[in-house]
């Protein structure tokens, strides 16, 4: 199963109770609550959250149902698989052809060797066709933990610029 904003919220409070940082922990539960708010009003491109991999033969993604699926709805997204994910969630390239999504963000390792996202063999892809293709790279982005605030900072910003008006 995969990790929920409520249940880093629930581990965050129990850290704080152990080591004696109530307030802290509280107010570290407010700070990711307002990074994962839903943002609306607005046209709401699809975003598909992956991985970078090797190659684009099989194209891992973070669910809506994850942590970090999350995220989409904070920045002004909307999930382009709309479902909840149980196990791997994984797609061939045919079938991110079909979802096609608006926006396409990677979350990679910052030692990574890859010097593009690897999604620009697909061109008739809308988020490669019109240069949506978010790439993220920084350390410990994936650990569930409070770094999920600064993730939303980082990943917001790039929206803004890939998708202006969703801010």
């Amino acid at each position: 199963n995969w990790m929920s904003p409520a249940d880093l919220q629930a581990n965050i409070l129990v850290l704080g109770r152990r080591f004696d940082r109530q307030e802290l922990a509280a107010e570290l539960v407010e700070a990711v609550k307002m990074s994962l708010r839903p943002r609306s009003g607005f046209e709401c491109p699809t975003v598909l959250l992956t991985l970078q991999s090797e190659g684009i033969e099989q194209i891992w993604f973070l669910p809506r149902n994850s942590l970090h699926g999350h995220l989409v709805p904070a920045v002004g997204g909307c999930h382009a698989i709309d479902r909840d994910v149980s196990g791997a969630a994984v797609l061939g390239p045919e079938q991110l052809l079909r979802i096609n999504p608006d926006v396409l963000v990677v979350f990679s390792s910052p030692s990574s060797a890859a010097k593009t996202s690897g999604f620009e063999q697909l061109p008739e892809l809308s988020a490669v066709k019109n240069d949506r293709i978010i790439v993220l790279r920084e350390e410990g982005q994936l650990i569930p933990g409070p770094s999920i605030i600064r993730v939303a900072d980082r990943l917001r910003d790039a929206m803004g610029l890939v998708w202006p008006v969703s801010m």
